[in-house]
């Protein structure tokens, strides 16, 4: 054995080592936090199409958590492609059918659930490690390695509910499949090559621009190398004819509706969306607090530490550039001197870094192109991936450091820099913490009481995360807008109409308010509060933090303030279809009195509204307040003759009141509106047969029997059978 074999060997031993404790690293920042974070909306919009969690539907709760959240299980993933889509069109279904399939075959756990996505974001690290090792060394892959492991950004993202680890990932492997096709070839790197780009295309609409990225490489710098070129390009073609057509069929939400969330950034914002992912403060993919400082010093250290933020990003971004420039000049160097690499003796390539530099930049000017030319479309986490690169044009500079002397001070720097932005975003929510607030209005709240969450939107996330329980959920507020008046009013009328509690009628049932503050705003919130004094109200507050505020407010009526006259109080828009809904709500949780008196303040609010009437009836009718419930569906159909329900309660309420031949004419167009619908028909055939018209009820029940595929009507041919029908 030569003297060289044994340094060879510690050198191997040496970097695996290396690679498993970064792995490990990177696991470790996976995996925290990965199953208290709450549901936020982008995990929400597909979590609400997959089965109820497991133990859900135990809870005698859990039709209402289904109503509240509106869940829809879908029953295939063909189901869940298509329901993704009416939340979140521009889906693409390859992450969506591993999401499902590990849903339902893992146990139906959130927190399961994310380890997929913790498992598939591990599974980039080694690709990049590999990939740094085959363009500049051993040094440079454990580097790339090293910023991908400890990237904040990446460890968020590793560990949501969302497609972006996948992404990630595939990113990494088709660069790292792409180098070997140009570099060594063989049929089983294409073969990989075309299977992983496969893959890109169906995991996000703008994955597409990677293997771009590559296409413009080869054209730029492979030109000479016609057949290479040819194949790729053809092959590529064929790869994105699938999902082309599969995109174009996107019908994405209109610009205005988008506005609020989607719009193009500042320059300065473009640029540290390209160079500074990882840095908090430079982007809104991050938030910044003292939680994990506070564990080591002082408040006012701590504070102190996290108002340097922006410094340190400016900082590490100076050093990104720093060592992308070393490589880029050692490349231009060694090619003009015809020196090669240090680790590896071979000679310097400066294509790569090239590509590198590509990779880096290329999608993120496409989208903002496209974004001044058409409309808004880039959001950091949609060019995340390009990070990679810069990665490895980092880990490039540090093996491009001739001397020891300088690697070690500058990875040292690198490792402080991320410990920093750790510190930042270790411990505590990333997202809204619903699961904190929830958790405390459980703890706190009584079965009675309602509580009330700002918009229609947010009640739905608000609802999922609180899970089944007794409480009845709704909303008061118009989704993105600031505008808390009618959140304010229906919070005046649960205090003046609610009655005392089931279990102590000493006391009035409470009332909890939840909001959603704004990115990176801090509660209380100001414009909810003075819209609550204003009309004699008086509260507890609590907050919970995060990226977006959760703000609950406990709130009660304050005897010492009396609340203004109606006419004096200001409403805003949808005023009327909160209220109704918060009498439906209250008609789910078998409240009737109270959700009859709720409808009837809608129906102050403004008469001409039909929605108000058709509620209101429903609960005189569960109250079997029949002449009530009649007069209340007549005044719905004045309204609006196109809600078929109506039609059919109206139906149901003639017969009890015993205007059967009215019930026979209602129901009759209930039947033709409804022509499916079993409690129409039933009702049509309970009509007739009261009304003695047997033989027509017979011939009714047969001829549905027929259309339906199904007996639902032995009561009433029993009925006909004994007055001789």
């Amino acid at each position: 054995m030569s003297t060289g074999e044994p340094a060879s060997n510690a050198a191997k031993l040496g970097t695996a080592i290396a690679v498993l404790a970064i792995f490990a690293a990177g696991a470790v920042l996976r995996l925290n936090n990965f199953d208290t974070e709450s549901v936020w909306w982008d995990e929400f919009s597909s979590l609400i199409h997959l089965s109820p969690p497991s133990g859900y539907e135990e809870s005698p709760h859990f039709q209402r958590w289904q109503q509240a959240a509106i869940q829809d299980t879908s029953t295939s993933i063909y189901d869940f492609w298509q329901a993704n889509r009416e939340l979140d069109p521009a889906t693409m279904p390859l992450y969506y059918s591993l999401e499902y399939l590990w849903w339902n075959l893992t146990g139906r756990s959130v927190a399961t659930l994310r380890l997929l996505s913790v498992v598939i974001s591990l599974a980039g690290l080694p690709l990049l490690f590999l990939l740094g090792r085959a363009l500049f060394g051993t040094s440079a892959g454990l580097v790339a390695m090293l910023l991908f492991a400890l990237s904040p950004i990446h460890a968020q993202f590793g560990q949501e509910i969302r497609m972006y680890a996948l992404f990630g990932t595939l990113a990494a492997a088709s660069a790292y499949t792409f180098y070997n096709v140009v570099e060594r070839g063989g049929k089983g790197w294409w073969i990989a090559h075309a299977l992983v780009n496969f893959l890109l295309f169906w995991t996000h609409p703008f994955a597409v621009w990677l293997p771009f990225t590559e296409g413009v490489f080869l054209c730029l710098l492979y030109w000479h190398r016609i057949r290479l070129v040819l194949t790729w390009g053809l092959l590529h073609v064929a790869l994105l004819i699938p999902s082309g057509i599969y995109v174009s069929t996107i019908q994405f939400f209109d610009e205005d509706s988008t506005s609020t969330w989607m719009t193009i950034p500042p320059f300065w914002g473009w640029v540290f969306d390209v160079l500074g992912d990882d840095f908090v403060g430079l982007t809104t993919q991050l938030w910044g607090k003292p939680d994990t400082l506070l564990d080591f010093v002082s408040e006012g250290t701590a504070t102190w530490l996290v108002s340097l933020q922006m410094q340190a990003g400016y900082a590490l971004v100076a050093l990104f550039l720093g060592l992308a420039g070393v490589l880029v000049g050692a490349t231009a160097w060694s090619v003009f001197r015809g020196q090669p690499e240090p680790e590896s003796g071979a000679k310097r390539d400066w294509r790569w870094p090239v590509f590198l530099l590509l990779w880096v930049v290329l999608a993120p000017v496409i989208l903002l192109a496209l974004s001044h030319l058409w409309r808004p479309m880039i959001m950091p986490r949609y060019t995340m991936h390009c990070s990679l690169g810069m990665y490895l044009l980092v880990g490039g500079g540090v093996a491009a450091l001739r001397w020891n002397i300088l690697r070690v001070p500058v990875v040292l720097l690198l490792l402080l820099g991320y410990g920093y932005q750790h510190a930042l975003t270790f411990k505590g929510p990333q997202h809204p913490d619903w699961r904190g607030a929830t958790a405390h209005v459980k703890a706190l709240a009584n079965p009675d009481d309602l509580v009330l969450i700002h918009d229609w939107l947010w009640k739905r996330v608000g609802a999922y995360n609180m899970g089944p329980v007794p409480n009845v959920i709704s909303y008061g507020g118009v989704y993105s807008t600031w505008e808390f008046e009618n959140l304010a009013e229906l919070c005046l009328s649960w205090t003046e109409i609610a009655p005392p509690r089931a279990d102590d009628p000493a006391q009035p049932r409470g009332l909890w308010v939840l909001v959603r503050t704004g990115y990176f705003q801090k509660g209380p919130v100001p414009q909810l509060e003075k819209a609550l004094a204003a009309r004699g109200l008086k509260w507890d507050y609590q907050d919970f933090n995060g990226m977006q505020h959760v703000c609950v407010y406990h709130v009660s009526d304050d005897p010492d303030v009396p609340a203004p006259p109606r006419n004096r109080r200001p409403l805003a828009e949808g005023i009327i279809n909160q209220v109704a809904d918060l009498s439906l709500e209250l008609w789910r949780a078998q409240n009737f009195e109270v959700a009859v008196e709720v409808a009837r303040r809608a129906t102050f609010i403004d008469p001409s509204v039909s929605i108000s009437y058709s509620y209101m009836g429903m609960s005189y009718k569960e109250l079997k307040m029949w002449p009530e419930a009649t007069r209340a569906f007549e005044q719905a159909l004045e309204r609006n003759t196109d809600y078929p329900w109506d039609l059919i309660n109206l139906g149901t309420c003639y017969i009890e009141i015993n205007r059967l031949e009215d019930a026979v004419t209602m129901l009759r167009k209930a039947c033709d509106a409804l022509p499916m619908d079993m409690t129409a028909h039933s009702e049509m055939a309970r009509a007739l047969a009261l009304s003695g018209r047997c033989e027509e009820a017979l011939a009714f029940m047969d001829q549905t029997e027929q259309r339906m595929q199904l007996d639902a009507f032995q009561q009433w041919r029993e009925h006909c059978a004994g007055h001789g029908g």
